[in-house]
């Protein structure tokens, strides 16, 4: 409470409100019920999900031509028998559909703390300036992704867009309700990275368990990123996983078997393949353990 306050407005944090469908407008202002909260809790589990509904960005338009409208928000997770870390990170709340799409900014993308003697103290010292950093951040860079994401074809045909799914590792099914989820609520068959996005985190919207969510929109976040990076940074990219791949002696046949990499650096000079190399080196180097851990599947 000290750092986003009670959820109910006190600060710009809170639980968010609901679409007046009718009139295609929000009201930031319902009264916090079971079927409007975003805070939940289980006997060893807790997540939390605040958002800035009363400034909204707008990043694009509706097909109806009404403005697409995104707010800043940010998720907390713990753990009372310490299975989880303590933790915190942002994403932007689309307003049409409720979809989550994580979002990192600069300086703050996610913040992890294992639970140990002082871990309160440390999360309230890291997290308190990192919320105030993302409410006052520009949302440019998050508005030119999602202009991106739009623009990005992947798909133009039913085969597109089952293989481009089913290559990151979604099954026949998740694979059959994202297109279908795509055509019901974007009016369209998906063929953009963005039209494949909002329909991973309206899959995620079904899951009860919110950790389980969270891992569909995890997926939905990486092509996100991927969308944003320009053509010398992919090209950049590719050429350090595969670099990585020969280091890891991982054969070619089993590159997009594996969970995808994280953090693997992209901007700037951080793009060389050697830098890549050498971030992934300071892992454990038995095949086992990197292999869970770095892939170009994105």
């Amino acid at each position: 409470m000290t750092i986003a306050g009670n959820g109910t407005g006190d600060t710009m944090w809170k639980v968010p409100g609901v679409l007046d469908w009718a009139t295609m407008t929000h009201n930031p202002f319902v009264d916090i019920t079971k079927d409007t909260t975003t805070l939940y809790a289980s006997d060893r589990d807790v997540f939390l999900f605040l958002v800035d509904d009363t400034h909204p960005i707008e990043a694009g338009r509706l097909a109806d031509g009404s403005p697409d409208l995104y707010f800043r928000g940010f998720y907390c997770w713990n753990s009372e028998v310490g299975s989880k870390t303590l933790g915190i990170a942002s994403f932007y709340l689309r307003a049409v559909c409720m979809n989550r799409n994580l979002w990192g900014v600069e300086n703050f993308e996610e913040i992890t703390i294992r639970h140990s003697k002082f871990a309160a103290q440390r999360f309230a010292h890291e997290a308190a300036p990192a919320l105030t950093s993302f409410a006052n951040s520009s949302p440019a860079p998050f508005i030119a992704g999602i202009k991106a994401a739009r623009e990005r074809i992947v798909a133009r045909s039913d085969e597109d867009r089952e293989s481009f799914l089913r290559k990151r590792g979604f099954s026949k099914s998740e694979t059959a309700k994202i297109i279908e989820t795509v055509l019901s609520e974007e009016h369209r068959r998906p063929e953009s990275i963005f039209d494949f996005v909002q329909g991973i985190t309206a899959l995620a919207r079904s899951k009860a368990h919110q950790d389980a969510r969270l891992e569909l929109e995890g997926k939905a976040r990486k092509l996100l990123e991927r969308a944003r990076l320009t053509p010398t940074q992919r090209a950049a990219r590719s050429i350090a996983c595969r670099a990585a791949h020969r280091l890891l002696r991982v054969p070619t046949s089993l590159h997009r078997q594996f969970p995808p990499i994280r953090n693997l650096p992209t901007g700037g000079d951080r793009a060389s393949p050697a830098v890549a190399l050498a971030a992934l080196a300071r892992g454990s180097r038995s095949h086992a353990n990197n292999v869970k851990k770095y892939d170009c599947r994105i």
